[in-house]
């Protein structure tokens, strides 16, 4: 697919996800082992596929061959609510989380599990709905909570930048959290409230 922002529309890759695909893409580079949790149909892993090995996990098997056929890469069926992640220690460069960890209860057990599967120079990276931003509480006093993800039923744990912070400092010692807003000059200086999207990037060393 051309790399080119009409190509990328927010309606399949999610707010901004032309820019978060782009920022993944930089962070992971190309020769690397991908693990890809949550992959779904691989529409997003588009972007960061090519020139990469990707393997592509999620919990059922409706979307393994539209994420082959996207990527190039392998898929597998796994239980990632804090389960044993089937794969050795020290197996991949990058493991991506793109909207995933919100569903899971058990969010710990698999960022150890994440942990314990990166090479020691490896990236965690991922991204989470900043659900207590500035427009999701005006949206809430307005009495709109349907535009709000809590209303999401398979929604089950709602982050912030603080939040999101807390998490990750317990498995990575070394954590950037970016920002990703329509609103480009506010999201910066305040990401807690002006950030729909936040993503992150983990090194395990």
């Amino acid at each position: 697919m051309e790399n080119n922002k009409k190509n990328y529309p927010d309606h399949i890759y999610g707010l901004c996800g032309y820019d978060k695909g782009k920022l993944y893409l930089e962070w992971i580079g190309e020769g690397k082992e991908i693990l890809d949790l949550g992959c779904g149909l691989g529409i997003f892993s588009q972007f960061y596929s090519k020139n990469n090995k990707i393997t592509g996990v999620d919990f059922e098997d409706k979307n393994k061959n539209s994420f082959i056929e996207k990527t190039k890469g392998s898929f597998l069926v796994m239980n990632l609510d804090g389960n044993r992640l089937d794969f050795p220690d020290n197996s991949f460069d990058v493991v991506v989380a793109g909207e995933l960890l919100y569903y899971l209860k058990n969010r710990e057990g698999l960022l150890k599990e994440i942990s314990r599967v990166l090479k020691n120079d490896g990236i965690f990276i991922g991204s989470v709905i900043n659900t207590f931003s500035l427009i999701n509480k005006i949206r809430f006093f307005l009495g709109q909570p349907e535009k709000i993800d809590i209303t999401q039923p398979n929604h089950i744990y709602y982050f912030s930048h603080r939040r999101l912070k807390k998490l990750l400092k317990k498995f990575f010692p070394k954590i950037k959290i970016v920002s990703f807003s329509r609103v480009k000059i506010l999201k910066d200086v305040f990401p807690s409230l002006f950030s729909c999207t936040l993503g992150f990037k983990c090194k395990k060393q």
